[in-house]
């Protein structure tokens, strides 16, 4: 397992949300002080408050992808149109994995899976295989920036 995902999961162990997950496990990379990360996603929880909509680690992975590759000046319209290309593909590969980018399809999914638990015994968090493959996701396309660089 690598770094982003082993903090994702303990993130999400601690008891933060799936988008406080996702999003704080790449606070080396945004420079943002772990508290400010937690309160900065903390609404995104649950498809943005509980509502079931985007699914909220995907939202935190699209949030940090925003902190590293994102843009800042408003009429760059090359540096959007790549940064939105970006957000789509992770979409694309999020919903190919997951099958739905909507927190409620996501969680009605779930009801089909067994109950998992950790080999201490501990049962396993019921989004927690979505909040690793977000995470999974936005780094491989890490590393494929890299690779391309």
């Amino acid at each position: 397992m690598n770094s982003h995902v082993e903090a994702a999961v303990s993130l999400n162990n601690k008891g933060f949300n799936c988008a406080q997950s996702s999003f704080g496990a790449y606070n080396e990379e945004t420079q943002l002080d772990p508290n400010q990360a937690a309160k900065l996603s903390s609404s995104f929880g649950g498809g943005f408050g509980k509502l079931g909509e985007v699914c909220g680690a995907f939202s935190g992975i699209c949030m940090a992808a925003g902190m590293i590759y994102g843009y800042d000046d408003p009429t760059d319209k090359t540096a959007k149109d790549q940064h939105y290309e970006l957000v789509r593909e992770l979409g694309k590969r999020f919903t190919l994995v997951n099958g739905s980018l909507l927190c409620r399809d996501l969680l009605e999914s779930n009801k089909a899976r067994p109950v998992l638990f950790s080999s201490d015994g501990v049962k396993v968090k019921e989004c927690e295989h979505i909040v690793r493959s977000a995470v999974q996701l936005l780094d491989d396309v890490i590393r494929e920036k890299k690779r391309q660089a």
